[in-house]
């Protein structure tokens, strides 16, 4: 099994930079995540969280 390896999980990329949340998205998806979201700062990673943190597996 692959170390990198996201079968299935749902990830929540926190990051003000457009590239830095492109590429992680890019490698998420690659793995097979099965849901990515993407906060762009902390205030919409905290809603995302309280919508969401039930079904978030990791946060990056």
């Amino acid at each position: 099994m692959n170390a990198f390896a996201a079968p299935g999980r749902n990830v929540l990329i926190i990051d003000d930079d457009p590239l830095i949340c492109a590429v992680a998205t890019s490698f998420f998806k690659k793995r097979g995540a099965e849901t990515i979201r993407v906060a762009n700062d902390g205030a919409e990673a905290i809603e995302l969280i309280r919508q969401h943190g039930h079904e978030i597996d990791c946060a990056l």
